[in-house]
């Protein structure tokens, strides 16, 4: 009895926590780029779910080392699905809300990654009196430099739902 109602707690932890990651967590926090809104999906998604998972297979699964193989590929399964959630609910919000506008280019970094380097740019834009920073873009033209004006969309909705539109 006591086993029963430990792994009824656990699944209804799972339940809940997978619910606030797809539904509950609110566009201030999908599209956050600081601060602790932005580590809240990540800590459901490497730690909340998977401990959750974890805690209610350990019950009825013997085997630690399935238990964790399960658990690991949760992580993945998670981690995929919610950012094509969120791409989805990005897309889904420009085009019932979204604008363009004339941003400016406030960063501009070579990265490497893959043995490649690239450019990664950042812009600064202005809407209701308000200035937001865009989600890092990567620019292999080399065309844009510090303070160059671009185009930028967004979310009239809410302006943290945004992109660099990058010239072809």
């Amino acid at each position: 009895m006591k086993l029963m109602k430990s792994i009824t707690l656990y699944l209804i932890i799972l339940i809940t926590l997978i619910i606030t990651l797809f539904v509950g967590l609110g566009d201030k926090i999908i599209f956050a780029k600081s601060g602790v809104e932005r580590i809240i999906p990540i800590i459901l998604i490497f730690i909340g779910i998977p401990f959750s998972l974890y805690k209610v297979l350990i019950k009825i699964q013997d085997s630690r080392k399935k238990v964790a193989n399960i658990t690991a590929l949760s992580v993945i399964i998670l981690g995929l699905s919610f950012g094509l959630w969120s791409k989805y609910l990005s897309e889904n919000d420009f085009k019932q809300y979204g604008k363009t506008i004339i941003g400016e280019v406030v960063k501009r970094e070579w990265t490497t990654g893959n043995k490649a380097g690239h450019w990664v740019l950042t812009a600064s834009f202005r809407y209701n009196s308000k200035k937001y920073l865009t989600f890092s873009k990567d620019e292999m033209t080399r065309k844009y430099n510090l303070y160059d004006k671009i185009l930028v969309r967004f979310s009239k909705r809410n302006p943290e739902n945004n992109e660099i539109i990058l010239e072809k």
